[in-house]
């Protein structure tokens, strides 16, 4: 691996920390999903897996 000598941290830091800024900004508007949450995952996934079972008799 070669190391380029002529490469800009400052500039790299200065768009790194603008995307992340972007990131966090953009992320904060999402909707949370309030039915999201593990029991309700468990209790989806203990009536599919019962469902599989059903028709695979």
């Amino acid at each position: 691996m070669k190391v380029n000598a002529v490469f800009s941290i400052t500039e790299f830091e200065k768009k790194l920390l603008g995307l992340r800024d972007k990131y966090g900004s953009e992320y904060s508007k999402l909707q949370h999903d309030l039915l999201l949450t593990e029991k309700i995952r468990t209790n989806v996934q203990e009536k599919l897996n019962i469902s599989i079972n059903t028709s695979q008799r």
